[in-house]
């Protein structure tokens, strides 16, 4: 009978021959990864159990045709803190998974690495505001084409973020009455709110009190004083508010630099009355327009000397 000798026991009777003793270290190496397949198998555990607790069952989403797949991002959404701390095991798992890879137990364990991998993925995506559009198209489009007043797109087009100020939010809000996925909904507006202040406070820093009211909703969600169904109506009210301070320097007839300029030289303060109103307009539009006449010069002057410098060739 043959005997197979396996290219570890060649290495082991190599490095013996040369005086190099190596079977400690490679039992060192198979403990390692035996504790790395352990630690998995609980980290893979403890996340199907949290999951249990927020009537997610990991192990039938498989199966389910993706039917139980959106109604457990929902559920997972529920709240900031079980949003973290799912994203927290979950990268806990994915982190240990690469660890123990390649090893013969991954066919095992992967299914349900994998289900956990797919869902945090899908969290971290309605948390993201860049890409909510593709977000929505994934999970369904449970914010689809009814609640905008814009025109569809051809199949294949580029995703294109909404615009908040195209929602009809009388439909947006008779849709989520009615709607099975709340806290997905819930958290694709929060997210379109936080980009629309992200650009707003950018432009005028003085609409920080938008962000103020924004975080203490979501504070009064997460301790349980609104429910989805207030914070969604508190949302959608905050949302309106934005679109009404983004047309505000039209209203004004003014700019929006020069309406950074005179929330700056009027908040806080006293009412003004129409004259003293259009008064520091004007203060505005001529300060502006100063500025940017001596920043043109500065910078006409700075290139003077890289002329002069390097002439131009004949």
């Amino acid at each position: 009978m043959a005997v197979v000798v396996s290219p570890g026991q060649n290495e082991i009777s190599e490095m013996k021959a040369k005086g190099h003793d190596i079977v400690p270290h490679r039992e060192r190496m198979v403990k390692d990864k035996m504790e790395l397949v352990e630690a998995l198998r609980i980290a893979l555990e403890q996340v199907a159990e949290f999951c249990r607790k927020q009537n997610v069952d990991l192990a039938a989403i498989p199966d389910s045709s993706n039917k139980l797949f959106i109604p457990a991002v929902n559920q997972l959404l529920r709240t900031d803190e079980v949003t973290d701390s799912f994203l927290g095991q979950a990268n806990d798992v994915a982190r240990l998974y690469k660890a123990v890879m390649p090893d013969p137990v991954i066919p095992l364990l992967a299914p349900r690495a994998q289900v956990i991998a797919e869902l945090a993925k899908a969290v971290r995506a309605d948390k993201a505001p860049v890409n909510i559009t593709e977000v929505m198209a994934s999970i369904g489009g449970v914010l689809d084409r009814s609640i905008v007043t814009e025109a569809p797109k051809e199949p294949g087009a580029a995703a294109k973020t909404i615009d908040l100020s195209k929602i009809d939010f009388e439909v947006l809000m008779r849709r989520f009455e009615n709607s099975k996925t709340k806290n997905i909904e819930a958290q694709q507006l929060r997210a379109l709110i936080e980009r629309k202040l992200d650009n707003l406070i950018r432009l005028n820093a003085s609409r920080y009190d938008f962000l103020d009211r924004f975080q203490k909703m979501i504070e009064a969600y997460n301790s349980g004083a609104l429910n989805i169904e207030q914070l969604f109506a508190e949302l959608v009210t905050l949302t309106q508010d934005l679109n009404e301070e983004e047309q505000r320097h039209l209203r004004e007839h003014i700019s929006e630099e020069e309406l950074a300029v005179f929330d700056i030289l009027t908040r806080p303060g006293p009412e003004l009355d129409a004259k003293e109103t259009e008064a520091i307009k004007k203060v505005c539009k001529d300060l502006l327009a100063k500025l940017k006449t001596e920043l043109l010069v500065l910078a006409w002057r700075n290139k003077r000397p890289n002329r002069a410098q390097n002439p131009p060739k004949n």
